[in-house]
């Protein structure tokens, strides 16, 4: 999906909407297992050419359709073992959500800056 419009080029966003983890955490953090439970908290900057709703229904159709085994790996791992249990990804927005802003890039209040 293109997460960079031509609204975000004209009025300067270096990038467009994006997601970046910020925090991990993974129960006993032991080097040489992997962990059940991986908790991975971020945030989504949503620039003003989206919603903070098409945003959330991007994210949510992207996690709802990803089937983990085939992502990519190292190893012999697939993410599924032999006994059929498969991991799986769930997502959950929690606290407040901000709208981004614009200002009209022909007003004069803005070149006066």
């Amino acid at each position: 999906a293109r997460v960079y419009t031509e609204f975000d080029a004209e009025y300067g966003f270096q990038i467009g909407t994006n997601m970046k983890g910020t925090g991990i955490a993974s129960g006993d953090n032991v080097v040489n297992q992997i962990p059940e439970i991986c908790e991975i908290t971020g945030d989504i900057r949503v620039t003003p050419s989206y919603t903070n709703e098409q945003a959330m229904e991007f994210v949510t159709n992207f996690i709802d359709n990803l089937d983990v085994t085939t992502l990519p790996t190292v190893g012999y791992d697939r993410y599924e073992l032999p006994s059929g249990v498969r991991g799986k990804l769930e997502f959950e927005f929690v606290g407040d959500q901000y709208r981004g802003v614009a200002t009209d890039l022909n007003a004069p209040s803005f070149h006066a800056f």
